[in-house]
């Protein structure tokens, strides 16, 4: 508006258009010269997206899965990158996208992205030396490039980060329009926008405040009022929160009445006397080892201001290194949250050191003793007379009043750039009474709460502390170990870290117990296997000689659940309970059935612990991490007992039985005599379709896993009701998860067994021969088989034992045993027909059909085959079409082609729909290699290409289908 193209200004004439142009702030869309393209599938786009957020770094393999795929990358994530980043650089060009090291880096120029025109601009909107019109055209300009919801079209919880630090962006530059527009004295301008975003995010204090001074520049002193009792009643209402300080201001001037007053100009002001400069902090402890990149995250987000006047080039990068502290936003507010023993403290205080030279006001430093047994938490009045003292205030001038030495604190430091560091926050509120009011300041807290109030109020960066990765805990290790004694034992080590469960204090813990020992090796097997046999008691173990409580990992766990037994006694019987419970994942149903609660309240006490880091969110369900767990599980047994943890135990199996169960009939199969009832866990999880139900088996198998156990162990039916729900999944999943397979139906059958339950256990035993089949192991299959149709007999239930008697003679057929398959399969059809199961008939005819066609029988194989197919297609019994369009085209395949090809054709022609996705996959495979050696290579090809696809889609390599298929393609030259 009015501003024109001059020497370090961001306006510019314009040059054209780009070749290339990156958008993000709306759908992720890609332009090449001047023309829209797809910018591909929805992985493609992802991998696009998070390479132009950070174009010009590195991002290495682990953030590039973490952001496509989350926690559950498929077994295959390699391939599926790889083959992502070649498909983009066919976008892109070749030398656009870069490999550096194990990862990728994406160059961009600043008119090539949006995003990167929208930094530059908000940067140079943020400098407190651009004149006012040409920073509201900056910032009205940025603003233009949002055309919707920032990677509208990019799925997953890291999108879903970084989208929110988009909008956060878009955010910071509507605050600074509006904050212009009122320092212009055109505040009418700014009340449309100022009322739509005090609606939509009617919580946000900082839209509240500024409409409050723009209705006062405007003299509409009512509606100012107004506006401060809506917000106020909402903060209380919504977060249990007071207005913070910049809201009070604002209010307390319009009460004051007068001529309002208007922002101060942007210029300087002098510093009228020095003051102390405070170097508070402690020392970082000298064996910090690891978390480099949790430190490079913080010490980015500390330094933000510094970065992007780099950018700007060194005139800028003194303007700004100069008078950051002059911006109009507030502080920067940085928490580390976590559980305790995971290195929050030496974490911050590492990054603290290593950005302290950018606050060359000094650094204060208070220990809240948030979760301290041996004294009261702190609050603001216990810390700010220190503040107050150690930046040179005299004792007889702080004022007795908490809320008046807040306001002093924030005028002495206002012209001053300076480091906060609080150390173990007990709650939001505390914190808010210590922030400063000064933009040049940074406040780094750690905390057991996650802190949901300061990113709230103060759009505060969390930074979730985990336990460390590998490779960082074997680092720690040789470090307090020797790097010579971890690299000769690094199975022992391994063990060592996994018993720790990678936890900074525990790893501490275990290792000067090692040193306690003259002999290291001696001491690191002595270590590992006391830790192992300690069962439940393993916390126990986890202390110093010294017993400091500060190093005893029980102790530590057990500070935060004194905090919340003291606060919520529901919330801390839940903890105990998810703890003594059979899984490790948890959501409000399963934690219901725990406690026996209604979902919505167990929903809300499940957030309670969340956010005190007694769980951990994952998805779209929480989890405890392995230590916290055992200490749960020790609370349970002394507070709770057996009875009442063993009924608890019993709700939960028989849930996730109930909810197995309605997966399974989501996955479009039918229940089975012995299997639980659904009840209401459909309508619960949301298992509509098939695509739910997958979903929800996929994230629930380890859980499902060991439910199975604990079932088996307390002789509860779920033991082998979950299999039985778990087999479709199974099923469809292919060979990826065959182990699973085994070992639940193996543990299903035995528990059945042992109880009587035959029916049961014949059907159990039925899918584990399904499973040997696909592995193409006869010999295992055949002896499960002669099991499960024994188990059968012995229940007399005549519709099992067609199906036990059929998998038994494919067993046998697949031997070569035709001698004995033939009279059983005969016996099995007539038994079939008898019931009026179509279905089973189909498949007896297939079997039939095999044994024929191998013992020269022809004529009969070929009425078999008939049979099995016209019944099929009578009965429109997909998967027996299926099963015997694929028998065929096997058996066919070298002597007729021809039929092979029309048999695998007329059951994708009647069926292709029904099919489960892997087995049209697999007829499409089959149908290729049929045409291929009948000479029809054109639709052979086609029909490859298909089927590699498909496979492709599921991210299915393994198979012996997906596998023929590619080689097809790969004889023939194919350029796919």
């Amino acid at each position: 508006m009015g501003a024109t193209a001059g020497e370090g200004s961001v306006f510019r004439e314009d040059a054209g258009e780009p070749d290339l142009q990156v958008r993000l702030l709306g759908p992720v869309t890609l332009s090449v010269c001047g023309a829209v393209v797809p910018a591909g599938p929805r992985l493609q786009r992802s991998l696009l997206a998070v390479l132009a957020i950070n174009a010009g770094l590195a991002l290495s393999r682990s953030v590039l899965v973490d952001f496509l795929w989350g926690e559950q990358p498929p077994s295959t994530v390699s391939h599926s990158l790889h083959t992502l980043v070649w498909s983009l650089r066919r976008l892109l060009g070749p030398d656009r996208l870069e490999r550096v090291g194990d990862g990728y880096r994406l160059s961009l120029g600043e008119g090539e992205c949006d995003l990167l025109r929208v930094r530059q601009l908000a940067a140079y909107v943020q400098r407190r030396d651009t004149p006012a019109e040409e920073a509201l055209a900056g910032a009205e300009q940025a603003l233009s490039f949002w055309t919707g919801s920032p990677l509208s079209d990019v799925e997953g919880v890291a999108a879903d980060l970084a989208r929110a630090e988009l909008e956060s962006l878009r955010t910071q530059l509507v605050a600074a329009r509006v904050e212009l527009l009122i320092e212009l004295s055109r505040a009418v301008e700014a009340l449309s926008s100022l009322r739509s975003e005090a609606a939509s995010d009617p919580l946000n204090e900082r839209f509240s405040e500024l409409l409050i001074t723009a209705l006062h520049q405007l003299g509409r002193r009512p509606e100012a009022l107004a506006e401060f009792d809506r917000v106020r009643h909402a903060l209380r209402e919504e977060l249990g929160l007071d207005p913070g300080p910049g809201l009070r201001t604002a209010h307390e001037k319009v009460l004051r009445g007068g001529d309002p007053e208007r922002p101060p100009a942007r210029v300087d002001k002098p510093v009228d006397k020095p003051v102390p400069k405070p170097a508070q902090l402690p020392a970082t402890s000298r064996d910090f080892i690891g978390r480099h990149g949790e430190t490079a995250q913080l010490v980015g987000w500390l330094t933000q201001d510094q970065d992007a006047a780099k950018a700007q080039g060194e005139d800028a990068a003194k303007a700004q290194g100069e008078d950051a502290a002059k911006d109009r936003a507030g502080p920067r507010v940085v928490v580390l949250h976590g559980p305790g023993g995971i290195g929050k403290t030496s974490l911050g205080l590492r990054a603290a050191h290593l950005v302290a030279a950018g606050y060359p006001d000094g650094q204060l430093y208070a220990s809240l003793r948030g979760f301290d047994p041996a004294h009261p938490a702190l609050v603001a009045a216990d810390v700010l007379p220190g503040f107050l003292w150690a930046l040179g205030v005299l004792d007889e001038d702080v004022p007795a009043a908490a809320a008046e030495q807040s306001a002093m604190l924030r005028t002495v430091i206002a012209e001053r750039r300076m480091l906060l560091f609080l150390d173990d926050a007990p709650s939001g509120q505390v914190v808010q009474d210590l922030l400063p009011g000064a933009a040049g300041c940074a406040v780094l807290v750690t905390s057991r709460h996650r802190m949901g109030g300061l990113v709230a109020r103060e759009g505060a960066r969390r930074l979730d502390v985990r336990p460390m990765a590998d490779a960082e805990c074997v680092e720690l290790m040789s470090h307090l170990l020797g790097a010579e004694l971890v690299a000769g034992q690094p199975d022992r080590v391994g063990q060592l870290i996994e018993l720790c469960s990678r936890w900074p204090l525990a790893l501490r813990i275990a290792a000067e117990q090692v040193l306690e020992h003259d002999d290291g090796a001696l001491g690191l097997r002595e270590v590992c296997g006391q830790l192992s046999r300690a069962g439940d008691r393993l916390l126990d173990r986890l202390g110093t000689a010294e017993e400091d409580p500060a190093m005893m990992m029980g102790q530590v766990l057990s500070w935060s659940y004194q905090r919340l037994s003291a606060a919520d006694q529901r919330a801390a019987a839940l903890y105990r309970l998810l703890g003594a419970g059979p899984t490790v994942h948890f959501d409000q149903h399963s934690a219901a059935r725990l406690l026996d609660c209604p979902p919505d309240q167990a929903h809300l006490l499940l957030r309670a612990l969340a956010a005190r880091h007694m769980l951990e969110p994952d998805g779209v369900q929480h989890r405890m991490h392995d230590l916290v767990r055992q200490h749960a599980r020790a609370q349970a047994d002394l507070q709770d007992g057996p009875a009442a943890v063993g009924a608890a135990v019993d709700r939960v199996l028989a849930w996730y039985a109930a909810a197995s169960s309605a997966g399974r009939v989501a996955l479009g199969r039918a229940l089975r005599a012995g299997m639980a009832a659904p009840d209401q866990t459909a309508e619960q999880l949301g298992l509509g379709d098939a695509d739910a139900a997958t979903a929800w088996f996929s994230r629930s198998l380890d859980d499902l896993m060991a439910c199975i156990q604990v079932a088996a162990e307390r002789g509860h039916p779920a033991a082998w009701q979950i299999p039985l729900g778990l087999f479709g999944y199974l099923e469809q999943s292919n060979l990826s998860e065959n182990r699973a397979h085994e070992i639940s139906h193996r543990t299903g059958a035995a528990a059945a067994a042992k109880a009587g339950e035959h029916l049961a256990e014949a059907a159990v035993l039925n899918n584990l021969v399904a499973l040997y089949d696909r592995l193409d192991d006869p010999q295992q299959g055949i002896k499960v088989a002669r099991r499960a149709d024994a188990a059968a007999a012995r229940a007399g239930f005549a519709p099992l034992r067609v199906v036990t008697m059929q998998n038994l003679g494919l067993c046998l057929v697949n031997l070569g045993q035709y001698d004995e398959a033939l009279p059983l399969l005969d016996e099995s059809l007539a038994l079939a027909t008898e019931l009026g199961d179509d279905a089973s008939v189909s498949y007896c005819y297939v079997m039939l059909f095999r044994a024929h066609w191998a013992t020269g029988q022809v004529e009969l194989a070929d009425r078999d085959l008939e049979q099995a197919v016209e019944v099929a297609e009578r009965a429109g019994a997909f998967e027996a079409a299926n099963f015997a369009a694929e028998s065929a085209a096997r058996t066919l395949m070298d002597v007729d082609p021809a039929r092979a090809g029309e048999c695998v054709r007329r059951a994708l022609d009647r069926f292709g729909d029904a099919l489960l996705p892997h087995d049209h996959a697999g007829l499409l495979s089959l149908l290729a290699q049929a045409e291929q050696a009948a000479g029809d290579r054109a639709s052979a090809l086609q029909h490859a290409r298909a089927a590699v696809a498909a496979f492709e889609s599921l991210e299915s390599f393994e198979t012996k289908q997906y596998q023929s298929a590619r080689a097809l393609l790969t004889a023939q030259q194919d350029p796919r």
